[in-house]
C-alpha cells in the first residue's frame, strides 16, 4: 500500500501474519498495542519511507520479527 495511513492503537493483537506487508510512505501506528495470545510475524515486512511507531506498545507473549536492520538477506 502506498501512501496510505493505518492506526493501531490501542488495539489488542491475539496472532497476526504481516510478514510480506509492503508500506510505502504514509504511516504506521502501533502505539500502545497489545501483543498477546500468539505470535505476530513481521519478517519480511517491508516499511519503505513510511512513519512506523511501536510507542509504547506491549510485547507479553510473543513477537516474531526475523531479521531487523542493514544486512539481511
Amino acid at each position: 500500500m502506498a501512501g496510505h495511513d493505518f492506526d493501531f492503537t490501542g488495539v489488542s493483537f491475539d496472532s497476526g501474519d504481516p510478514s510480506e506487508a509492503v508500506l510505502s510512505g504514509g504511516s504506521v501506528s502501533f502505539s500502545e498495542a497489545v501483543f498477546c495470545g500468539g505470535s505476530v510475524n513481521f519478517s519480511d515486512a517491508e516499511f519503505s519511507g513510511a512513519a512506523v511507531s511501536f510507542e509504547q506498545a506491549g510485547f507479553t507473549c510473543g513477537l516474531a520479527l526475523g531479521c531487523v536492520g542493514q544486512g539481511c538477506n
